[in-house]
């Protein structure tokens, strides 16, 4: 067994290391446990070498660019379109089927 293969067989844990520690925040920790766990998430951010990796080695080397460039321009899109959806959805409309405009603001 090689590097590459026990290198791969890391990135589902460190998968789940980047989002899990996330999962503090429903009970509202003290600060101090809050900063660890976003210390130990951030151990998972090594997976997008591990995934990059898998993604070049998949891809012919005369499209590695063209590999890299839309997987970079994928998840810049879907970082910038997906935050704003989950406010939307728990508590976003009306019972008459209306959308609120602001979610601090009170319908009158």
């Amino acid at each position: 067994m090689g590097p590459r293969h026990r290198a791969g067989r890391l990135a589902v844990p460190l998968c789940l290391l980047l989002a899990g520690p996330y999962l503090v925040f429903a009970v509202r920790p003290p600060t101090a446990l809050a900063v660890a766990a976003v210390l130990l998430a951030t151990l998972g951010y090594a997976s997008g070498l591990l995934l990059q990796d898998r993604l070049m080695a998949l891809t012919p080397d005369e499209l590695g660019g063209h590999a890299l460039g839309l997987h970079s321009s994928g998840m810049l899109t879907c970082q910038g379109w997906a935050p704003p959806w989950p406010g939307r959805w728990p508590n976003g409309s009306r019972r008459d089927g209306r959308w609120r405009r602001s979610r601090w603001r009170r319908w009158e």
